[in-house]
C-alpha cells in the first residue's frame, strides 16, 4: 500500500496546484486499487480527477472528477492510473488521503 496525500504533512492544501501521479502497475494482469480514507476539497473550485491509462489531457480517459466532499471511496482500474490535483486561488480545506493498492488479477477475482 503506498498511500497519496494533497497536503505533505501540512493541515490543509496550497492554492494555486497543480500535482499529477501516475500508478503504472509492474504488470498488465495487475489491477489499482484507490482507497479514499479522506476527502475534502473546496467545493466546484479545486478538484481530484482520476482517470486510466497514461494521458491525463485525454479527457475521454477520465473515470471521476471530484471536489467537496463525494460519497465515493472506491475505485477500481485494470490499467494504469493517473490522477490530477488541481487548485484555484481562493480557498483550501483539509485536503485528501488515498490509499493506493496494486493487485493482481487473481486476487480481484478471488474478492
Amino acid at each position: 500500500m503506498q498511500p497519496v496525500s494533497s497536503t505533505d504533512n501540512r493541515v490543509q492544501y496550497q492554492n494555486d496546484v497543480i500535482c499529477v501521479y501516475f500508478i503504472t502497475p509492474s504488470s498488465e494482469s495487475d489491477n489499482v486499487l484507490l482507497r479514499i480514507k479522506e476527502f475534502n476539497l473546496e467545493l466546484n473550485f479545486d478538484f481530484l480527477v482520476i482517470g486510466y491509462g497514461d494521458d491525463p489531457s485525454d479527457s475521454i480517459t477520465i473515470l471521476v472528477k471530484l471536489t467537496g466532499k463525494p460519497k465515493l471511496r472506491t475505485v477500481l482500474v485494470e490499467d494504469a492510473v493517473w490522477l490530477t490535483f488541481v487548485t484555484d486561488s481562493s480557498g483550501v480545506e483539509s485536503g485528501y488521503k488515498i490509499d493506493i493498492n496494486v493487485i493482481g488479477d487473481e486476487l480481484i477475482r478471488r474478492m
